[in-house]
């Protein structure tokens, strides 16, 4: 939740269970770890919001270049990266759960 409020702006109370979630190997020269651990929620919301980058640390402000909603088809599109690799089939799995 903590994250979700820093990364969007939006506050909730519960985000339930996560859906996925893997480990990695860390490869950023200037990280202070050498593993990382991400995990992917499904969160409905009863009103549409623009998320906010007000939260967001300094270096997300450099490492970040933009933010946007997008479906399953724009990611697939190969327009921009995003990870993990199944993501679109992870959003298709979690709207047919509704």
């Amino acid at each position: 939740m903590r994250e979700l409020f820093e990364e969007t702006g939006l506050t909730v109370d519960d985000v339930g269970a996560s859906i996925h979630s893997f480990d990695f190997d860390v490869r950023w020269d200037e990280a202070d770890h050498d593993r990382g651990h991400a995990e992917y929620y499904v969160l409905r919301v009863a009103e549409r919001f623009e998320p906010s980058n007000a939260n967001w640390t300094p270096d997300e402000h450099v490492d970040v270049t933009a933010h946007r909603w997008a479906t399953a088809d724009d990611l697939e599109s190969g327009a921009e990266p995003f990870e993990p690799a199944h993501l679109p089939d992870l959003i298709r799995l979690a709207a047919r759960s509704v």
